[in-house]
C-alpha cells in the first residue's frame, strides 16, 4: 500500500522502484519487527516506553494532520451530499454488502470480523498522504520540465 500506488502512477525504472519500496520507512519497520518477533529478541525499557508513546499519538496527530488539509475547504464543500452519498457506501452499504457475502460463503468467524472492520474503516488518511504525494510530484515535474 506504502509505494504500490505511487508506483503505478509514475514511470521510474525497476531498480528506482525497489530502492524506493525498501528504502521506505514502512517497510524497513515491518522487518525490523519481524526480525525481531523471529529472533526473540527483547526491546531495551526505554525502547519499548518510547514505541508505546508514539503509538499513542498517532490517532490525534493523524487528526490534527487532516484537520490541517481541511482547512482551506470551505464549509459548503464539506457539506455536499455527494460526500454523505461516498460516507454511507463506504461506512454502512459495503460493509453490509461484505457481511452478506461472508456469511453465504461460511467463513470463518474471526476472519469474517477482520474482513468486516478493515470493510467498515475509513481509507481517508491514506487516500490524504496518497494526494499529497502525488500534487508534490506533480509539482516536481513541472518545476522540471
Amino acid at each position: 500500500m506504502w509505494t504500490a500506488g505511487l508506483a503505478v502512477f509514475t514511470t521510474a525504472d525497476f531498480k528506482t522502484t525497489c530502492k524506493n519500496i525498501f528504502l521506505n520507512p514502512c517497510i524497513i519497520a515491518v522487518f525490523l519487527g519481524l526480525s525481531r518477533r523471529m529472533t526473540g529478541c527483547p526491546i531495551p525499557e526505554f525502547l519499548d516506553t518510547a514505541a508505546a508513546n508514539i503509538g499513542s499519538v498517532t490517532s490525534p496527530l493523524s487528526m490534527m494532520v487532516i484537520g490541517t488539509l481541511l482547512v482551506g475547504v470551505p464549509w459548503k464543500k464539506l457539506l455536499e451530499p455527494s460526500i454523505f452519498y461516498l460516507a454511507f457506501v463506504r461506512l454502512i452499504a459495503l460493509p453490509l454488502v461484505a457481511l452478506m457475502i461472508l456469511r453465504i460463503l461460511n467463513i470463518d468467524p474471526v476472519l469474517a470480523g477482520v474482513s468486516l472492520i478493515l470493510t467498515g474503516m475509513p481509507a481517508a488518511a491514506p487516500a490524504l498522504s496518497w494526494l499529497q504525494n502525488m500534487e508534490r510530484m506533480r509539482i516536481m515535474r513541472h518545476g522540471v520540465s
